[in-house]
């Protein structure tokens, strides 16, 4: 079954607050019934990261410094060969084109791969070279998909390392860098003895005598802080009645209506704004997710 994407569209909406109770199966239910399906009921609103990329340009090779870059600028840096010479994005188109669609998003509109491709060379800030594109294809080596551009819009992390993004001269580097980040941070020195039970780890002689090892090995690991764990939505025809009459639809609205104290409306010193960077008006009113198929439309 397709899976469909529940964007979050503006940024004062705490994460872990709205609810969708009128998709199929009920979460918990599916849990204890052991279904096998995924539970589509829960919370459903993560931001999409929408940070700024930067990059430097030692030796003429484009590089991710410092820090790992986070969100959709660097997943289209990380992916999109500019057409106009064959090389990596700029980190200023990067950043433009990632504006681009997060506008589409903010007003509600579908995100296609026809929508995110003339993101890429029409949006009028700093533009890519002609006939670049999402998804390589002809002459293009893009590595870039729609669903990946939807997960990262619906609240998945993609994380680019501190490293080059390009060969020498800027030339496109078909070997993605990045990836997306796919399990919670642990950082975790623990014995093999099964920490839960606080025991030494024993095991068996070859004469089934009891043994208890002098010495226990251990692990660790470090896992990535920016792990969001986002609920897999499945386009059915309960999601498509919520989104037409139900919970989804009074969510989309522009008239939906939240005020968050933390936040100041209309500017101020702690604008709440949509995800293209506008100002929620002293009304609070500003729809609040959009939900996209598989292939970018609205539903």
């Amino acid at each position: 079954m397709a899976r469909a994407f529940i964007c979050l569209a503006r940024n004062d909406i705490p994460e872990g607050v709205l609810q969708i109770l009128d998709l199929k199966p009920n979460s918990s239910l599916s849990a204890r019934e052991g279904s096998g399906k995924p539970g589509q009921t829960g919370y459903m609103a993560h931001l999409p990261q929408t940070a700024d990329t930067a990059a430097d340009t030692p030796g003429d090779v484009l590089t991710v410094v410092d820090n790992p870059e986070y969100g959709l600028a660097a997943y289209l840096m990380d992916n999109v060969e500019n057409q106009t010479g064959d090389v990596a994005l700029s980190v200023a188109v990067s950043n433009a084109t990632k504006d681009a669609i997060m506008a589409l998003v903010a007003a509600g509109s579908p995100v296609t791969v026809a929508a995110v491709n003339n993101a890429l060379v029409a949006n009028g800030v700093a533009n890519a070279g002609a006939l670049t594109e999402l998804i390589g294809a002809g002459a293009s080596n893009s590595t870039g998909t729609l669903e990946d551009v939807l997960r990262i819009l619906s609240g998945e992390v993609y994380r680019v390392p501190v490293g080059a993004v390009s060969d020498a001269d800027q030339a496109f580097k078909v070997a993605r860098s990045g990836a997306f980040v796919t399990r919670a941070n642990v950082v975790s020195p623990f014995s093999v003895s099964g920490v839960q039970s606080g025991g030494s780890v024993r095991g068996r002689s070859a004469f089934s005598t009891p043994v208890v090892p002098n010495t226990v090995p251990t692990q660790s690991g470090l896992q990535d802080t920016a792990f969001r764990d986002i609920r897999r939505v499945l386009d059915t025809g309960d999601l498509h009645r919520s989104a037409g009459t139900g919970a989804l639809d009074s969510l989309n609205q522009a008239t939906f209506t939240w005020q968050n104290a933390a936040f100041t409306y209309g500017g101020g010193a702690t604008p709440a704004q949509d995800v293209a960077g506008n100002d929620i008006p002293t009304t609070f009113q500003g729809r609040a997710v959009v939900v996209y198929a598989a292939d970018g439309s609205v539903i």
